[in-house]
């Protein structure tokens, strides 16, 4: 037994023989797989030295050779006389080429000391625009000298950092029709996801609002770009070439300064709008909206607290374009409308007449009139403003039905978008019947007068006008007459787009003579008697819209001039300003003074032999030229009042200028207002 034991425990030099055999074997295996991944390399190296040595040489010149994109020059903005009102200034960029960054964090860092922007915008800015190495980033735009010449002074010790001629866009008269031409800005996610194939790029500039936004393809111009050649290290070796880049086009507005500058005087410090469109075509010569701001703010960054300060709670929204997006009751300049259905669906002829005690009894209800005007016919109802006349007659139409009304307010332009390309646009409201499950004769009443459920924006009100003066032609609000290239050449035309009411939807011409007729007497003898002009006869309409009952009546004044052979036309919305007749008026009397030169002051020299001084100065001439599709409606030199001409029958009783309103003769609210 213990022999057998003796057997079974295995010799002390078998064991180690064994381990030293199996050291080497492993040994071997590791030097046959160091020499297979020796060999794996050779042939690799081989590959790319020997085989594909060309390519890779040629794709390392590419990767040192980088094209920089260089800016275009926005296009020029042009009202139709060619006054120049955007254009581009030279100015300075500071910006990032990721190639030559050595330590972004404190690049960034001392780039925020520099700059005066918190070092988190940078980097989002950075990391947003970044597209490739040699690809400059713009941190900072339109940066001021002083910051430029510091750091200038520090670029040696920042590597990466590039000050670039950067032009930006420059509004030669600030807050000067901001709402109508826009402003520009960096393109944002939304944007350049939407435009990025249209050639769009992160950091481009583009219009954000108006005319910039509407014509930017036309203003944007082309990038051009230099090819340059770097080191390694991103050193600029030499420049390869360059192709310069192509100015943008110039965009020719209707727009005329003067009677822009004209509105904006009126409506300063007031918070409103004003609109004047060339009856003949729509196009637009002036679009006001107050309070404004100025669009050369967005040419650099803006920081949060004036920001705040210029668009904050209590700034009564400067960027909402209240000519085009607000829409408010157009008041009793809403009784044109009225007048015309009534006419038209022989309601009423010139000799109906109405007695107004200041106020009518409809139902348990008492409406009342701002004035006891007595009896008056169409003329003196217009003339007056006189609420009791359109009251009647309204109920006599359809009392329960506002769709008679709404009808023709829509052959107006009311209730519908203009069509004017500046957005956004409020298509304003008319009642109809189908959208209200009762509607009472209260509610006709208050339709009639331009209150209740209907609203209008001043671009509406004014083409109403238009409608009247033009003879039954509704036009689309037209901005831009035509887009011309560096040289002058015409590229784009905008062509007057129109719609004659005809058939069922046409006013008879006795119609338009009566209501023309009314208005005339508005001015001549009635609510709107401060709109008169010297020498140029001016019809229109007063009116004050009722829209809260703790808050001011808005302040409305719509007229067109001259009378026989309109060329402008304007609506004028003062908001919470109480009378149309000593607020708004006054805006719309200087935006026509501007538009015919009355503006100018008199000459001192004596007036010819045999003419009286106020005859000499009854001969002035519109200063905006006609446009050139309404060459066959030559402009007229503005005509007097036709003395000798039949006159409508005149109002029984007339009207009294509406005075300012003091503390002790506001009305209760809810109680109607004199326009």
């Amino acid at each position: 037994m213990a022999q057998h034991n003796r057997e079974a425990v295995p010799s002390p030099y078998s064991a180690k023989e064994r381990d030293v055999a199996e050291a080497h074997q492993r040994l071997r295996r590791l030097t046959g797989l160091v020499a297979g991944l020796f060999m794996v390399l050779l042939v690799r190296f081989w590959y790319l030295q020997i085989a594909q040595g060309e390519y890779y040489r040629l794709k390392a010149e590419e990767n040192r050779t980088a094209d920089i994109e260089l800016p275009a020059p926005r296009g020029l903005i042009r009202d139709r006389n060619g006054v120049i009102l955007a254009t581009t200034r030279p100015a300075f960029s500071v910006s990032v080429l990721p190639a030559e960054v050595v330590d972004l964090d404190a690049l960034l860092k001392r780039l925020s000391e520099l700059l005066q922007i918190p070092q988190a915008e940078l980097a989002e800015t950075y990391e947003k625009n970044r597209i490739g190495r040699f690809k400059p980033v713009p941190l900072a735009r339109d940066v001021s000298r002083e910051v430029i010449t510091a750091v200038a002074e520090e670029q040696a010790y920042l590597p990466g950092v590039l000050i670039e001629d950067d032009p930006v866009r420059y509004y030669r008269r600030g807050a000067f029709a901001t709402h109508l031409i826009g402003y520009v800005r960096e393109i944002n996610a939304e944007e350049l996801q939407r435009l990025r194939a249209d050639g769009y790029r992160p950091g481009d500039i583009i219009g954000k609002m108006g005319v910039e936004k509407l014509a930017d393809r036309y203003l944007r111009g082309r990038v051009g770009k230099q090819s340059v050649q770097r080191d390694a290290h991103g050193n600029l070796l030499r420049i390869l070439g360059t192709v310069p880049p192509a100015p943008g086009n110039t965009v020719n507005l209707t727009l005329d300064a003067r009677v822009q500058q004209a509105a904006e005087n009126g409506l300063r410090g007031r918070v409103g709008a004003a609109v004047a469109i060339d009856p003949r075509n729509g196009d637009v010569l002036a679009l006001a909206s107050s309070p404004t701001f100025d669009p050369t703010l967005f040419t650099r960054r803006v920081p949060p607290a004036l920001y705040q300060k210029v668009f904050g709670p209590n700034t009564h929204s400067p960027m909402q374009n209240r000519a085009v997006a607000s829409a408010q009751p157009p008041g009793s300049t809403f009784k044109i409308v009225t007048a015309t259905a009534l006419l038209q669906q022989g309601v009423i002829t010139p000799r109906s007449t109405a007695h107004c005690p200041g106020a009518l009894r409809i139902g348990n209800m008492s409406k009342r009139c701002w004035s006891r005007h007595g009896t008056v016919n169409v003329y003196g109802a217009l003339a007056g403003s006189c609420d009791v006349f359109f009251y009647h007659y309204a109920l006599a139409l359809s009392a329960r039905n506002p769709d008679p009304i709404s009808t023709w307010a829509e052959r107006f332009g009311l209730g519908q978008r203009t069509g004017i390309q500046i957005l956004p646009e409020a298509p304003g409201n008319l009642p109809w019947r189908r959208n209200y499950r009762h509607w009472y004769p209260g509610d006709t009443a208050n339709t009639a007068i331009g209150q209740g459920y209907i609203t209008a924006t001043p671009l509406q009100v004014a083409q109403m006008t238009s409608v009247i003066a033009n003879g039954g032609t509704l036009y689309q609000p037209r901005v831009v007459r035509n887009v011309t290239d560096v040289r002058g050449r015409v590229i784009q035309e905008f062509p007057v787009q129109g719609k004659r009411l005809q058939g069922p939807d046409a006013i008879r011409p006795e119609v338009l003579k009566i209501v023309r007729d009314g208005l005339r007497q508005v001015v001549t003898s009635g609510t709107g008697r401060v709109a008169a002009l010297d020498g140029i006869a001016v019809a229109g309409k007063t009116g004050s819209a009722e829209h809260h009952r703790a808050k001011k009546a808005h302040a409305w004044f719509t007229c067109y001039a001259p009378f026989e052979q309109p060329t402008i036309a304007i609506a004028v919305l003062v908001e919470e300003g109480w009378h149309g007749a000593t607020v708004a008026a006054p805006v719309a009397k200087a935006m026509m003074e501007a538009y015919f030169g009355l503006d100018k002051p008199q000459p001192k020299d004596a007036p010819a032999a045999g003419r009286s001084p106020s005859r000499a100065r009854r001969q002035p001439t519109p200063r905006s030229p006609a446009p050139a599709n309404a060459s066959s409606q030559p402009r007229p030199t503005a005509p007097t009042a036709p003395a000798n001409a039949p006159q409508p029958p005149p109002a029984p009783t007339e009207a009294p200028p509406a005075a300012a309103p003091t503390p002790a003769d506001t009305p209760p609210p809810g109680q109607p207002t004199g326009d």
